[in-house]
């Protein structure tokens, strides 16, 4: 049976306009080739360490990550660079990471590398639900300890919808494990909105509303958030409820 998100997902591909998906698409294009000037894209673990250092709570990625005993990562809108960064500086003989990009543009030798360390390349498009079920069925029954999406520049290109971003964050979520998963994001800066239900009035008091349901967060003004899944969080995020 179909969970809330994954209805409501569904629900809002539907009812987008044929303009809005036209948008969509044209915007994919422009993503091809790679833009050369996100310097961000398949950068070192350490330039997404500078990027979240306000919510990391003066720990690193690479501690929070050793911290687990067999953790398990996802990359999201990013090539495998950065895991392999990561994973490199982890000595865990099991150690499972997934990265998902739109194409698949490693070489020989990147894909040897990626098998030699536990790292599973994923193409697909973030929107379709293919590519989600993908990432489920490459994840295997494992959660993540670990989710880091630092890609603000590729979703404002792939769409400013509002409602898309806020099913798609909700996605993430589900893939989090709620032994004290940690999920990264830098959230679009297309207003607070998008976070809030009807009874919600701003941002400080959906902040609040996570707090309330167990969810630990935190929140800086750079746009970028860490929110923790923890054994009494619920299985969505409040602002979908």
């Amino acid at each position: 049976m179909a969970s809330l998100a994954e209805t409501k997902l569904s629900i809002i591909q539907q009812s987008l306009s044929s303009q809005i998906r036209c948008q969509i698409d044209k915007n994919k294009q422009m993503l091809l080739p790679i833009n050369d000037n996100w310097t961000c894209y398949g950068s070192p673990i350490e330039a997404y360490e500078d990027e979240f250092k306000p919510v990391l709570d003066s720990e690193n990625i690479v501690d929070l990550v050793k911290k687990k005993s067999s953790p398990v990562v996802i990359d999201l809108m990013a090539p495998s660079d950065t895991l392999a960064s990561l994973f490199r500086k982890i000595p865990h003989k099991s150690k499972f990471g997934i990265a998902l990009s739109y194409i698949d543009r490693r070489s020989t030798n990147k894909f040897k590398r990626d098998e030699k360390l536990g790292i599973k390349q994923l193409a697909g498009d973030i929107l379709g639900v293919t590519t989600w079920k993908e990432i489920e069925e490459t994840l295997n029954g494992r959660k993540a300890d670990l989710i880091m999406e630092r890609a603000i520049g590729g979703k404002m290109t792939i769409t400013s919808n509002v409602r898309v971003h806020a099913v798609l964050l909700n996605r993430v979520w589900k893939l989090l494990s709620n032994d004290y998963g940690i999920l990264l994001v830098e959230m679009p800066s297309c207003g607070n909105n998008f976070l809030l239900n009807n009874k919600i009035r701003n941002l400080s008091d959906w902040l609040s509303l996570l707090k309330e349901k167990e969810i630990g967060v935190v929140c800086a003004g750079n746009g970028t958030m860490k929110l923790t899944k923890t054994p009494n969080s619920p299985k969505e995020l409040p602002f979908l409820e």
